[in-house]
């Protein structure tokens, strides 16, 4: 799950996590996966929530913030990613998200176990970003300790309900990544009380302005009591993220290590604009 995935490379993206998703159950066999899915429901829910963290800050009237990070590389060790979670938490981060897709990381999964350690001590959530569509792939999120999983209603169609079901039913938490009013509508279906918009799917649109008058679009159509969380790439994006009525932004990881600024100070102003004093 390359980060804004165009929609062209979507199809792509998605047959790449489907063989690694058959490849993985086939191995495992039907009673293989019925007893993972059985076991990692037995097991306890993180006690991080990411629900929680977002409601803290927007009780202050804030936002929250989620960093994206990973080892920096295909060759680079696991436990660089726990330094770059480390370091954004440090920061001021309230979550941590990390994509596990095949695209993006090649070990996903250990990496998102190490993540999950490290920060189950600091009682800071981590969301998984992948694409999410058998109960398997939850209950292998679960098992890392990921306290969320994001998945996408444009994948997913009419499936998007049993999914974020089944999510729910190992205590977890979904967010529900939409593009447009038919994405909303499906998840409206399902309840859905976390929506994303820009995590993993670029919107189909020919300019910034478009994309970010469709993004102020989809945060006004939510429906009441729903907590959005928006992907931004840059200061401009967040600022404009913060003044649509934002209630997390997930700074993606190029907005994190490009550029001259260190991740603190990144942080540090995306924090001041989340504070509301801007």
């Amino acid at each position: 799950m390359a980060s804004d995935v165009p929609p062209t490379s979507l199809e792509r993206s998605v047959r790449l996590a489907q063989k690694r998703l058959g490849s993985e159950l086939s191995r495992l066999g039907e009673a293989g996966v019925d007893e993972r899915i059985a076991s990692a429901s037995r097991t306890p829910p993180p006690r991080a929530s990411f629900v929680s963290a977002v409601e803290r800050r927007t009780f202050g009237g804030q936002c929250a913030i989620v960093a994206e990070v990973s080892a920096g590389s295909p060759s680079a060790p696991a436990w660089h990613a726990v330094e770059a979670a480390e370091q954004c938490v440090e920061g001021g981060a309230d979550a941590i998200a990390l994509r596990t897709d095949l695209e993006s990381n090649a070990d996903g999964l250990l990496q998102l176990q190490l993540v999950c350690r490290a920060m189950e001590a600091r009682n800071i959530p981590v969301l998984q970003l992948d694409w999410i569509m058998h109960p398997l792939q939850v209950a292998q999120a679960k098992e890392a300790g990921a306290a969320g999983v994001q998945i996408v209603a444009s994948v997913l169609g009419d499936g998007t309900p049993a999914t974020h079901d089944a999510i729910l039913q190992l205590g977890m938490e979904p967010i529900v990544e939409v593009i447009n009013q038919k994405d909303l509508d499906i998840a409206e279906k399902c309840n859905a009380r976390l929506f994303g918009v820009h995590l993993s799917v670029a919107l189909a649109l020919p300019n910034a302005e478009a994309r970010n008058l469709a993004t102020k679009g989809l945060l006004q159509s939510l429906p009441f009591g729903a907590l959005s969380w928006i992907g931004v790439a840059s200061m401009d994006e967040a600022r404009k993220a913060i003044a649509y009525g934002a209630d997390a932004l997930l700074l993606k990881r190029d907005m994190l290590v490009l550029g001259s600024q260190s991740v603190t100070e990144i942080l540090q102003e995306v924090r001041y604009l989340a504070s509301g004093d801007d």
